[in-house]
């Protein structure tokens, strides 16, 4: 009975080890995983609202453009807990800049400016523009080997627990 009573407690604790690994991988790496499109699927919004805002030669389209801002500042608040405080700071930081820049520059460009500065901004906005992209990646990018790891302790410790099982039915038959 003593026997049989230790197998019963250490699979207790294996297979709240293995619940552990899992809940983690859902935690730190599935929000992950969801936020890169989302966040891309943002920028390509806001980036195609200032153009077709300036297609159409709408002032109210440029203005509506911050709905599109706001979205993406949401999607990336929501991922403080799983991102580096620091990655999301900075890219939210360069996303505004980004934002800013290009507000003004398009909102120069309807009004019909055609200068030196304009040319300047625009190359500063595509400049910003190339910045989001790279820091939207680096702050979603998944790394491989932490997440191998979770992957390769879930299984080590499904493999005990079915170890284990097997010796609990060879030492303690029905």
């Amino acid at each position: 009975p003593i026997m049989f009573f230790m197998l019963i407690v250490i699979n207790f604790l294996i297979t709240k080890n293995v619940k552990q690994q899992i809940s983690q991988i859902q935690e730190n790496y599935i929000p992950i995983i969801e936020l890169a499109p989302r966040l891309e699927s943002d920028f390509e919004k806001t980036r195609r609202s200032f153009l077709d805002a300036v297609a159409a030669h709408d002032f109210d389209m440029l203005e509506k453009t911050k709905e599109s801002k706001e979205a993406f500042i949401a999607d990336l608040s929501q991922a403080q807990q799983t991102i580096d405080m620091a990655k999301v700071t900075h890219l939210q930081n360069t996303f505004e800049e980004y934002y800013s820049t290009a507000f003004e520059m398009f909102r120069r460009l309807m009004i019909g400016e055609l200068s030196t500065s304009l040319e300047s901004s625009m190359r500063d906005m595509q400049a910003k523009q190339i910045q989001v992209v790279a820091l939207m990646k680096d702050a979603t990018r998944l790394d491989k080997e932490t997440l191998t790891h979770a992957f390769t302790e879930t299984s080590n410790a499904l493999d005990k627990a079915s170890h284990l099982r097997f010796w609990i039915n060879i030492l303690c038959p029905s």
